[in-house]
């Protein structure tokens, strides 16, 4: 008999657990999916991986996902259940199932932070006109307006040109709310918070602007957010935005806005906006119409809520690539090496873009087979976590790997907050990025971006990252990454360079100047 999608995981299982095991699988399993904290969709959206293996999530929930800090909703955070019931987490148990089985009845807490109930898309929008009243009342009564910026990671804070612009306004009092990400299990979310606060120090953001998340007594996390007007949220990643998912906002006084973490370039991204928490923003700032149309097309309520200012985040390169200009004068050719993250997932993920596997040892001899190039490494500050877990490098491995490469004389390491110096100095880059792919653009500079297999343009691309594509030299191995540095780098042969400034102007709306427009369609809204 052929198994179905959704029992093919439950069988695949069945022999390790048992007949007793067996039946408390069917128990558990209709306990979650009668739960009103579990959303199907939801879990689905915000786990790519799972939707990819199509299996059913709420036996991959009880499985798998629990256990290892995913949430069954934005209502229902794992790992905060967990911290706040450190019992269960003790006792090896799913969260939601013993929510749902015992925790409720025993009037368990799920969350520190009480979230509103369920409520729809359009009703909340509803409310932001009352909203912006009684700001506006606030602004012409001479009280500057509080906006809170949550960031997880310094180098992911695409508002900063924005907080920036806010700092410099008499009629906005901003400040950066450092939160934990709640999509990594870190033993000690506070050291995570503390590193990422230090780095927004070290780049300017004023102490007196800074605040991070703390616990209570009871071992949960506090309301960050009392007293705010405005709230930025960092990105799509409901988990990203820790307790203070979208739905947060419902029912609370401050308007919730975005500002987009990168351009949507790849099919893993319509994934992701698929689940919806822009729809929970008051404004959606997007970097110019071809993103805005890929979210209206997926939007619960048809995009009402954007607003395309430009690519906030990419303002400052501006200045850095003006100042390069003098200090890269008659210097060797520097190539940045940028290495996405992404090497857990399968030839069928759309998020797999990652080359490194197959690469790493072509990595370690690059600085040796061009000696007279200086390489930036910059990997993604994601890769060495994911690397150093026990199913795949490990943590010795890892750091001896990267320790060596380090080491190489004609090797610069890169892992700061700030990369648009990184793009200002190099003289062209080789990645298999997300967010690069089109952010290199701005540079005007060459770039060979890796692929794994030809199919992959078409595969794991949405039509602007296919037009990115056209526009970089491709390698899918070592020999090709050679050409581009003997060929474009070191050769000057470079027959897209043309091509390529025409398609980044059109994408680069309102550059350097998009913070700037933002803060405009802010003011002029309240």
């Amino acid at each position: 008999m052929r198994l179905s999608g959704k029992l093919r995981l439950a069988f695949a299982k069945a022999r390790e657990l048992g007949p007793a095991g067996l039946l408390r699988l069917v128990r558990d399993r209709r306990a979650v999916a009668r739960s009103p904290l579990f959303d199907a969709e939801w879990y689905l959206a915000n786990n790519p991986d799972v939707a990819d293996a199509r299996v059913d999530p709420v036996l991959h929930y009880i499985l798998f996902g629990g256990i290892h800090g995913r949430s069954a909703s934005a209502s229902f955070v794992s790992d905060e259940y967990l911290s706040l019931n450190p019992d269960v987490r003790a006792a090896g148990a799913n969260p939601l199932v013993h929510y749902e089985t015992r925790g409720r009845r025993e009037g368990r807490r799920i969350s520190s932070i009480d979230l509103p109930l369920p409520v729809t898309y359009e009703s909340h929008q509803a409310s932001f006109p009352a909203k912006c009243a009684a700001l506006a009342a606030k602004r012409a009564a001479g009280t500057s307006l509080r906006v809170a910026f949550l960031v997880t990671d310094a180098a992911m804070f695409p508002a900063r040109p924005l907080f920036s612009a806010m700092l410099d306004a008499s009629d906005f009092d901003p400040r950066v709310v450092v939160i934990p990400d709640l999509r990594w299990r870190d033993a000690r979310p506070e050291d995570a918070m503390e590193r990422c606060a230090r780095a927004l120090l070290d780049g300017g953001v004023p102490a007196d602007s800074l605040s991070l998340a703390a616990r209570g007594g009871d071992g949960g996390w506090r309301d960050e957010l009392e007293g705010a007007d405005l709230v930025c949220y960092p990105s799509p990643y409901e988990l990203s935005s820790f307790r203070y998912n979208p739905r947060y906002s419902v029912g609370r006084p401050f308007l919730p806005f975005s500002v987009n973490y990168g351009f949507y370039r790849s099919l893993y991204d319509r994934k992701v906006m698929a689940n919806q928490s822009y729809a929970w923003m008051w404004k959606a700032f997007f970097e110019c119409e071809a993103t805005a149309d890929e979210y209206r097309r997926c939007s619960a309520i048809g995009g009402a809520n954007v607003e395309v200012v430009g690519y906030v985040k990419m303002d400052p390169l501006a200045a850095e690539l003006e100042r390069s200009r003098a200090v890269r004068a008659g210097a060797p050719k520097r190539v940045l090496v940028a290495l996405h993250h992404t090497v857990e997932g399968g030839a069928n993920d759309t998020l797999a873009l990652s080359a490194f596997m197959s690469l790493s040892d072509y990595f370690m001899e690059l600085p040796d087979r061009f000696p007279e190039v200086e390489f930036a490494f910059r990997p993604h500050p994601y890769l060495l976590k994911i690397l150093s877990r026990p199913g795949q490098w490990g943590e010795e491995r890892t750091r001896d790997y990267f320790g060596r490469l380090r080491a190489k004389r004609n090797v610069r390491w890169s892992d700061g907050a700030d990369y648009f110096r990184d793009f200002a100095e190099s003289d062209a880059c080789i990645q298999d990025c997300g967010s690069y792919l089109v952010e290199y653009l701005y540079t005007g500079k060459p770039c060979c971006y890796m692929l794994k297999s030809p199919g992959d343009a078409e595969a794991k691309f949405a039509p602007l990252g296919r037009e990115c594509l056209k526009r970089c030299s491709i390698a899918y191995g070592a020999e090709d990454i050679d050409a581009f540095l003997r060929g474009t780098v070191l050769g000057g042969d470079d027959p897209k360079s043309a091509d390529r400034a025409a398609f980044a102007k059109s994408l680069a709306v309102n550059w350097p100047h998009a913070a700037e427009s933002a803060l405009e369609r802010i003011r002029a809204a309240l």
